[in-house]
């Protein structure tokens, strides 16, 4: 029998990176139920944490220049970077 051999791109996810994913879908899940208009949102596992964290729109500074999007990668990063956070994700 031959063995499988994976892409090279394929990676395992961490546990904080997978319940991420959950979080996302669960939270795309009520807001499409419910009928509410879609904003951008943002989930960040933080160090000290095992649960997500929501980041909201109104946690960014007023950029008219940048998009909600940008803004929350750009959060997001920063906060990776000064290891406060262990993954983020912008929906």
């Amino acid at each position: 029998m031959k063995k499988k051999v994976l892409p090279q791109f394929y990676r395992k996810y961490t546990s904080a990176e997978q319940l991420l994913f959950v979080t996302c879908k669960a939270h795309f899940r009520v807001l499409k139920r419910e009928g509410l208009v879609i904003i951008p949102f943002a989930y960040t596992v933080k160090k000290s944490q095992t649960e997500p964290h929501l980041l909201s729109p109104s946690t960014l500074q007023n950029n008219p220049k940048l998009s909600f999007i940008d803004q929350f990668l750009e959060k997001g990063r920063n906060l990776k970077k000064n290891k406060l956070s262990l993954c983020f994700a912008v929906c």
